[in-house]
Formats: structure tokens, C-alpha cells, sequence
């Protein structure tokens, strides 16, 4: 401490270490920060504090699919991953106790600000204020057909996070996907656009305004997938008209990361950052599989796995 041996160092600095004794496949964090919801591969979960390290429950979760917490004292997630049982579960930190909201699993996805979490199963979205039931969106009402073969892709707030918006994959075998934007408010739908064009491990982001993808996707003059990217107009949202396209020579994208001025996409070791009309601004070349991002002052950080920071 005394010779500033980490405060020199340009990678992030650990702070707390929390741990379980397990293996971790997976993990949220409460939005005041001071808790760790963990999924272990000895398929318990596990709530920590994280400036204590001290485990605040543990319990069976076998087939866990996907967790969030809503609030600071409750956490939703949800069972059914290759297990007969199905289900979406709130846990009352405070009481300890359970209550089964729906018998079907799905994606768990929360807007702190909105004191909101949203489950996103084959059959529609609901909303959930703790283990209330807000309001749902019924894939049904818009004529769809769900099944259990559909696939969900990817989920995305705006920065306020007055509005989410989703991808479903009708037919995993084929390319084309549903892209939904509602208002996390009320339920609304803003958009609403069925796109035969969009391929495998879609990544969404959106500005309210408009809502941006990036896809793999085959190309006749390649034998390999290249990513795509593409930007819709919500006012103008039609697969046929205002949409911008653009491909990109890059051979993985993982993840999009949207601020009020860039849009960034990146892979293992690669990031392409580009504006709001798709036109490339700079590349990131030289990092060591990027693990996460985040916006911070309108400014986009990666951070890759040997614990470097890249602004």
C-alpha cells in the first residue's frame, strides 16, 4: 500500500473477495452492491455478502436457467435447464421463504431504476414488481405460435430503461428472429418486426430511438460466418424499410454496448466501435479475450482477462 504498487497498475483493483465452495458458473450482484447471488457447479445457489464473504443462504437449484435480483431483497430466478421441473421462483431474502410465480422457465432480466425484473419465457414477458405481477405481454395477442423449440437471443435496456427490447428465434434450425421493443412502464409495444435476415447469437441494444443488432451470419462469397450489424428506426420499423445494414470482418461478437454517441460490438479479442449510422470510428485489437463492458460517462470500457482496462 505504501509504495502504490496496485493504485500504479493500470487494471482494475480487487477490493472484497467472495467466495463459495464450489466452482462458479454464474452470478448477479443486488443493485445496492452489497450482495452476490452465485450458481455453483455443485448446482446449489448461493446468496453472499460481499463485504463480509459470509454466506447469507444456500439451497438446491439443480437445472438453474437464469437469475436476477429484484430489489435489494428479493431474487427471482428461474429452474428448468435439463430437468423435468419447470419453474420461476421469488426468494424473500428477508423471510427466507419462496413463492412460485410461473410454472415455466425463461430468461431473468431486472431495470433497477424501475424496481422491476422481467421473466422472459416461450410464451410471452412478464413484468414483476417483487413477486407482484405488473403486467405481461402475451406472445398470443400478436398472432404468434410459441413453442418449446423456440430460442431467446438477447435482451436489451436503454439507458434510462424506459424501454426493453428483446429477440426470439422462431426456428433454431433456420436463419430469422422476432425483434420486440415495449415500454418497461407500462407494456407498451413500440416495435415489433419479424426479420428472416437475422442469424445465430444475436446482441441487442437499444436508445429507445433505435434499436441496434449484430448477428453471425453465412455470406456467399465466404465459408465462414461474419458478423452483421444492423440499426432500426423504431418510428419506421418494418423488415423492409429503415433499416440500415452493414457487415463487418469479424469472426465472433458477443456482446453490444450503447452509448448517447457510439456503438460498440466485440468478440474474443477484438472490438469495432462505430456511430449511430454504422460508420466504423476505431478498433480494439490487442486484447486478451474481452470478458465484460460498460458505459461510464458516455465513455465506453472493456475489460479483458488479464485485467486490463481499455477506455
Amino acid at each position: 500500500d505504501a509504495m502504490n504498487v496496485y493504485g500504479a497498475s493500470d487494471s482494475y483493483v480487487p477490493k472484497n473477495l467472495v467466495s463459495i465452495p464450489s466452482s462458479i458458473i454464474d452470478y448477479v450482484i443486488s443493485p445496492d452492491q452489497k450482495k452476490m447471488a452465485l450458481y455453483g457447479f455443485d448446482e446449489k445457489l448461493y446468496i453472499v455478502d460481499i463485504e463480509t464473504n459470509e454466506i447469507i443462504y444456500s439451497n438446491n437449484a439443480v437445472g438453474l436457467y437464469d437469475m436476477d435480483f429484484s430489489g435489494n431483497e428479493g431474487l427471482i430466478y428461474s429452474i428448468g435447464y435439463l430437468v423435468d421441473e419447470k419453474k420461476t421462483v421469488y426468494f424473500d431474502l428477508v423471510s427466507k421463504e419462496e413463492k412460485v410465480l410461473e410454472d415455466c422457465c425463461g430468461n431473468v432480466e431486472s431495470a433497477n431504476s424501475k424496481g422491476m425484473t422481467f421473466t422472459f419465457s416461450t410464451y410471452g414477458v412478464k413484468a414483476y414488481k417483487a413477486d407482484s405481477l405488473y403486467y405481461e405481454i402475451n406472445y398470443f395477442d400478436y398472432g404468434l405460435n410459441p413453442n418449446e423449440y423456440w430460442n431467446y437471443l438477447d435482451s436489451a435496456f436503454s439507458s434510462d430503461e424506459n424501454y426493453c427490447t428483446f429477440a426470439l428465434k422462431e426456428d433454431p434450425s433456420a436463419n430469422g428472429a422476432i425483434l420486440c421493443q415495449f415500454e418497461t412502464d407500462t407494456g407498451d409495444i413500440d416495435m415489433f418486426v419479424r426479420d428472416k435476415n437475422i442469424g445465430s447469437n444475436a446482441a441487442l441494444a437499444t436508445s429507445g430511438d433505435y434499436v441496434f443488432v449484430s448477428f453471425l451470419g453465412d455470406e456467399e462469397d465466404s465459408i465462414h460466418e461474419i458478423t452483421h450489424l444492423l440499426r432500426y428506426d423504431v418510428l419506421n420499423s418494418t423488415s423492409a424499410n429503415g433499416v440500415l445494414g452493414k457487415l463487418v470482418e469479424m469472426s465472433d461478437s458477443y456482446q453490444v454496448i450503447l452509448s448517447d454517441y457510439e456503438y460498440c460490438i466485440y468478440g474474443n479479442n477484438q472490438a469495432m466501435i462505430f456511430d449511430y449510422d454504422l460508420n466504423l470510428q476505431g478498433t480494439l485489437s490487442r486484447a486478451t479475450m474481452i470478458l465484460n463492458g460498460y458505459v461510464e460517462d458516455e465513455d465506453i470500457h472493456l475489460i479483458d482477462s488479464n485485467g486490463k482496462v481499455f477506455l
